[in-house]
C-alpha cells in the first residue's frame, strides 16, 4: 500500500514502449514529457524501446507524466504524435491499492497504437533509497580532468606559460586562448561533478540525523522543517538522473550553451542550506539549546559565582511586576490565538505580530493567555507588562533589564552580551 503522506509522489525507474499498429513506420521516438517539457526520449529499435531512470525519477502531486509515441521526420520539424497515455500520482496510487502493494514492475498501459510498461512505487522508504541511488551514479560521473589525472596539472602549467610566451605571435595567441577556454570549461564539468557529490554527502548525513530525532520530534518548526526535506532529495534525483544519463560532451556543453545545469545545481543547493538552517532552528526549539550552547553552558559554569552576582544586578535594575494581567477565560478569544500561534511557529514569518485594538478589548488578556503557552511549551524566552499603577515599570530601562536577565538567565550566550552590557546606562 502507498504511505499516507502529505507530500506524495511516485517513483518511476523504467518506461517501456512497443509499437503495435499493423503497418509500423520508421523514425518513430517514445517523448517521455513532465507538464509540457520533455525530460527524455528514445528511438524505437524492432517497434521497441525502454527507458531506465537511475535513480528513479520522482512524480510530483500536481504534475503529469505524458509518454507519447511519436512520428519524426528527419527532412522537416515536423512531429506527429501517434498516441499519448497521461501517468499522475493520482492514477498511481489507485492502482496500487487497488492491488495492494507498494510498488510494481512493467504494468501495462495499452491502446490500440502502442504497449507502454511502467515500472513505479510509493514506498516509506523511497527518499532514502533515491539518495542511495543518487549517490552510487554520481560517483560514476568522471570529467575529462578525472581521466587525465596527474597530466591536468602539467596541462594547466603548459597552457599559462603558453599564453604568456605567444604574445609575439597573433596565430598562436589565438590557438592557446582557444585551448585555455576549453580547459576552464573542463574545470567547470569538473566542479559541478565535485558539487554534486558534495551535496549529496550532506543529504545523507543530515538524513542520518533525521533517523535519530524523528521519533522524538514534537515541536511544530522541528517537524515543518523534516517534512521538507523529502522534496529535496527528490528534486535533487531528478536532477542528477537527468544529469547523468549526459554523455561527458553533452553534460559539458550543457554548462556551457543554457541547458542551465549550474543554475539548476545552484537552486537545489540554496533549498538544502535553507532546509538546513530550518531543522537546526528546529532542533534547538525541541530541545531548548544547541550542542553549541551545551558547550558553551559548561564553559560558563566554569566561573558561575562571578556572574552569578553580576546578574543579580541587572535583577535589582528590573522591578518586580507583583502580578500580570488575567488570561481569557478557557474557550474565548479562539481566532486570535489561533492566528498568533499560526505566526509563532512559521519559521518564514515576520518578527513582530502586532496585536492592537482599543483600550479594555482585552489585548492584555491575550497577550497573558499566549505568555502561560509559551512558558508552558518552554519556549518563552522573555515577557513584560506596562502596568499604570506602577510607575518603575513604565521606563525603557525597565524593559531592558527584565529582557537582559531572563535572556542571561536562559541562555549563556546572552549571559556574557548581558554582563558586558549591564555598565552602561540603559
Amino acid at each position: 500500500m502507498p504511505p499516507a503522506n502529505q507530500s506524495l509522489s511516485v517513483q518511476i525507474s523504467s518506461i517501456s514502449a512497443t509499437d503495435l499498429r499493423a503497418s509500423k513506420t520508421k523514425n518513430c521516438v517514445v517523448k517521455v514529457r513532465l507538464d509540457g517539457t520533455t525530460i527524455r526520449k528514445a528511438d524505437l529499435k524492432n517497434a521497441c524501446c525502454k527507458i531506465e531512470f537511475d535513480p528513479p525519477y520522482s512524480l510530483e502531486s500536481g504534475s503529469a507524466l505524458n509518454i507519447e509515441l511519436v512520428q519524426s521526420n528527419r527532412l522537416s520539424s515536423h512531429r506527429t504524435v501517434l498516441t499519448t497515455i497521461e501517468f499522475t500520482v493520482t492514477v498511481a496510487k489507485g492502482i496500487l491499492e487497488t492491488q495492494k502493494v507498494s510498488q510494481l514492475t512493467d504494468h501495462v498501459f495499452a491502446n490500440p497504437s502502442a504497449e507502454f510498461r511502467i515500472s513505479f512505487s510509493m514506498e516509506p522508504t523511497a527518499t532514502v533509497n533515491i539518495l542511495s541511488a543518487g549517490i552510487a551514479r554520481a560517483t560514476e560521473l568522471q570529467s575529462v580532468l578525472d581521466r587525465l589525472g596527474k597530466y591536468s596539472k602539467f596541462l594547466q602549467t603548459f597552457l599559462a606559460l603558453g599564453l604568456a610566451a605567444s604574445e609575439a605571435n597573433s596565430i598562436a595567441k589565438a590557438v592557446f586562448a582557444s585551448v585555455d577556454q576549453i580547459y576552464k570549461l573542463l574545470q567547470e564539468q569538473h566542479e559541478c561533478d565535485a558539487d554534486i557529490n558534495a551535496l549529496l554527502q550532506d543529504m545523507t548525513d543530515v538524513l542520518a540525523c533525521i533517523a535519530d530525532v524523528e521519533q522524538f520530534a514534537k515541536s511544530a518548526q522541528l517537524t515543518q522543517a523534516m517534512e521538507e526535506v523529502n522534496p529535496i532529495v527528490r528534486a535533487t534525483g531528478n536532477f542528477i538522473t537527468q544529469y547523468s544519463t549526459q554523455s561527458l560532451k553533452s553534460r559539458i556543453l550543457s554548462l556551457t550553451f543554457g541547458i542551465k545545469t549550474r543554475e539548476e545545481l545552484d537552486k537545489l543547493t540554496q533549498w538544502f542550506l535553507s532546509f538546513r538552517s530550518k531543522f537546526d532552528r528546529g532542533l534547538a526549539v525541541q530541545s531548548g539549546m544547541s550542542i553549541a550552547t551545551m558547550e558553551t553552558q559548561l564553559k560558563v559554569l566554569l566561573d558561575s559565582t562571578m556572574q552569578d552576582r553580576q546578574l543579580q544586578s541587572l535583577r535589582l535594575k528590573a522591578p518586580e511586576i507583583k502580578q500580570g494581567p488575567e488570561p481569557c477565560m478557557r474557550g474565548t478569544r479562539l481566532d486570535i490565538l489561533k492566528s498568533i500561534h499560526d505566526w509563532a511557529n512559521d519559521l518564514d514569518g515576520p518578527n513582530v505580530f502586532w496585536l492592537h485594538g482599543y483600550p479594555g478589548t482585552g489585548k492584555s488578556a491575550i497577550a497573558m493567555t499566549v505568555t502561560a503557552q509559551l512558558l508552558d511549551s518552554r519556549r518563552l524566552a522573555s515577557s513584560f507588562f506596562f502596568k499604570r499603577e506602577e510607575f518603575l515599570s513604565q521606563t525603557p530601562k525597565a524593559l531592558w533589564c527584565s529582557v537582559a536577565y531572563d535572556l542571561a538567565d536562559k541562555y549563556p550566550e546572552a549571559m556574557m552580551i548581558s554582563l558586558r552590557s549591564s555598565s552602561y546606562s540603559l
